[in-house]
């Protein structure tokens, strides 16, 4: 494994969910390369997206657009 290499990486994550005949952006445009044996951290105000991210990072959701990809595979 080469540690320069990315472990996770965010390419232009975007999240679009539609309420009540409107859509709403939880992430928009989220990129960020995660380097392997480093320890991340997120903040921010509540209602920032934190939880989206997470979520979309870990495939619980699918993004509208943009991807992720682990080890460089989708």
């Amino acid at each position: 494994m080469n540690e320069n290499a990315p472990i996770l990486e965010a390419r232009r994550l975007t999240r679009q969910v539609a309420t009540n005949g409107t859509t709403k952006s939880t992430v928009q445009d989220f990129s960020y390369s995660f380097l392997p044996g480093r320890i991340y951290n997120i903040l921010g105000p509540s209602g920032a997206g934190k939880s989206s991210v997470l979520r979309l990072l870990n495939r619980l959701d699918e993004p509208t657009s943009g991807g992720v990809f682990f080890d460089g595979l989708d």
